[in-house]
């Protein structure tokens, strides 16, 4: 289960998501947003989960998540801040995935703690009802609820007209009370928080990062283990009793 903490504003936080055992940092360049971090502190949340992720030999995960800068900027930005990965998130286009992932391309080579460059595209199902993973160009889709940042809850059954193949994620609302049940409802690749684990709007909190990592991949590993337990070949409880 592929986990995601995003509008982290300070190293302290981005190095408690990665030793909790989060798979990305995301970083918001949106003004309006309570969780926009500044140049400064890009590169301090950057910095930290780099190097937090090289203690841990796990590949860094640092997305930029903007929702109204020019796609070619974004991927500058992201390339400055010291990110991998760029979440564009609302109305942009396959234009603008193609733009982004050609500046990615141009860019000088990621170090060997880094995870290979992605765009990701972030949209929800009041604005997307059918949408279908791929279908602009993104190497990650994230389905948000309608209003992202909110973190208002939305209706997971709409999904069912929606096409999805992993890799995608879930996010809107979730934290750590209700991820389990999200995550055994819906089935995605992984799951995306940020208001859910603040102690206040733009502050997160650590104990709720740690225990939603820590509810989000329970659920996920249960989960495995009743499929795999439910598709288990017949002759092996034959065998089973066999050697009894």
């Amino acid at each position: 289960m592929f986990v995601k903490i995003c509008g982290i504003t300070t190293a302290e936080d981005s190095r408690h998501a990665v030793r909790s055992g989060a798979d990305a940092v995301g970083i918001v360049h949106y003004e309006p947003s309570p969780r926009h971090a500044d140049h400064e502190q890009s590169l301090r949340v950057a910095d930290a989960a780099r190097e937090t992720f090289a203690e841990h030999q796990r590949p860094a995960h640092i997305v930029l998540v903007v929702f109204d800068t020019p796609a070619v900027a974004a991927a500058w930005d992201a390339i400055e801040i010291g990110a991998n990965v760029l979440q564009l998130h609302g109305n942009y286009s396959s234009k603008d995935v193609a733009a982004a992932r050609d500046v990615f391309d141009k860019a000088p080579e990621l170090g060997a703690e880094y995870a290979p460059r992605q765009v990701w595209w972030a949209t929800s199902l009041k604005h997307h009802p059918e949408v279908t993973s791929g279908d602009s160009g993104e190497d990650v889709l994230l389905i948000d609820a309608a209003v992202p940042g909110s973190g208002s809850t939305w209706d997971l059954a709409a999904l069912e007209n929606a096409r999805l193949v992993e890799p995608w994620l879930l996010a809107g609302g979730l934290n750590a009370q209700n991820v389990a049940q999200a995550i055994t409802d819906a089935q995605p690749w992984g799951v995306d928080v940020s208001s859910g684990v603040e102690s206040e709007r733009g502050i997160k909190s650590m104990n709720k990062i740690a225990e939603f990592i820590h509810n989000a991949k329970t659920a996920h590993a249960r989960l495995n283990a009743g499929f795999h337990a439910a598709h288990a070949p017949e002759h092996d409880a034959d065998d089973a009793e066999g050697r009894s």
